[in-house]
């Protein structure tokens, strides 16, 4: 699965082809990106809350 992160692509291997039907193939590369989907929220959102001042200071 090819994808983009920091403006560079890259590239997720998820099965090889014989030991892995393409349903499954199919359902690998759902679950990815919706992991790589959760993942670019959460540190979005921590980035921002850092911006913000959200962080506990003197």
């Amino acid at each position: 699965m090819a994808y983009r992160f920091a403006g560079r692509q890259k590239l997720i291997s998820l099965c090889s082809y014989p030991s892995v039907s393409l349903r499954e193939a199919r359902e690998k590369r759902e679950d990815a990106k919706k992991t790589a989907e959760r993942t670019y929220r959460s540190q979005r959102s921590t980035a921002a809350g850092q911006r913000s001042g959200g962080g506990s200071g003197p």
